[in-house]
Formats: C-alpha cells, structure tokens, sequence
C-alpha cells in the first residue's frame, strides 16, 4: 500500500467531481503509461490538432502520438520555423478540431488555472477548438485558487524560465 498514492487518488477523484458539475468531461489513470491509450481513444483520425506549450505532453508520449500521419498535427515546433510561422500555427490551433494542453494548477473546486505569456493557451482553452483535453498530472492539483497562484509563482514558473 502507497499512503501518497491513496491521498492522491482520492484528491484527483474530488477534482474530477467538480470538473464533471463544472460541464468537463474528467478521467483518471494511475500512471504515466496509461495516458497515450486514454488520449487516443479520445482522437479521430484526420483530426487537425494543436497544442499549447506543455512539458506534460512530452513527458507522458503525448507528443509522439499526435504525429503520427493519421492526425494532421499544427506542429509549432517544426525546425526552421521563423517567428511569424510560429504565430500564424498558433492562431490555426485556435482553428483545429482538438486542442492538447495542460494546465498550471486544477484546483479541487474544478477550476482550471493557467498564465501563458502569448495567453494561447487560455485563448484555445475558453474558446476556438472544437474539443481541448487537458493532461495534468496529480502534481497539478491544488487545493484553490489561492494555491493555485503559488504554484505557478513558486513552482510553475520558475521551471519555464530554466526550460525556456
């Protein structure tokens, strides 16, 4: 028995609660391996698919799975790429059937909690894509918005800047 991983199943169980009373579809698996399996059966080939900056995505192989040729992935990242290339990708994700991010914090409430610097992510989140999925990890839970801001101030943040 892992005491951790109880308090975290029965946290993202109360978080998806909220996220299903807050009209967000909420599923949960137990590890990192299980997440590939989930997303793509929430796919449909020939869907055009974007994404917003995100660790997660890369952590978890979601990354990998939307570049395969069945998907028509809006890929920012692509080599060579100038500037204004990048902006107008992220301007057709706003465009594209799915929309694949994370999140800076989910509080217990149900509520997502994002800062982005180009505010892309927000933008595809409240509106544009037909459908946004969102994959966080139990790291991103918290209990409200209060909390929420420190993880981004003190945990979040501080991360993208190495990152970046």
């Amino acid at each position: 028995m892992n005491p951790q991983k109880t308090v975290y199943e029965k946290q993202a169980s109360l978080a998806m609660e909220a996220l299903r009373r807050n009209r967000m579809a909420a599923y949960y698996v137990p590890t990192a391996a299980e997440v590939v399996p989930l997303v793509q059966s929430l796919l449909k080939a020939g869907d055009s698919i974007g994404v917003g900056g995100s660790v997660t995505l890369d952590q978890t192989g979601v990354s990998e799975l939307i570049r395969d040729p069945q998907y028509r992935f809006i890929d920012r990242y692509e080599a060579g790429l100038s500037k204004e290339e990048v902006n107008d990708r992220l301007r057709q994700s706003l465009l594209a059937d799915v929309y694949l991010t994370s999140a800076n914090a989910i509080t217990l409430n149900g509520e997502l909690y994002n800062v982005d610097g180009r505010s892309n992510r927000v933008a595809a989140i409240a509106f544009g894509p037909r459908s946004v999925i969102v994959v966080a990890g139990v790291n991103k839970l918290v209990t409200d918005l209060d909390e929420a801001a420190k993880r981004v101030k003190l945990t979040a943040a501080p991360a993208n800047v190495e990152r970046l």
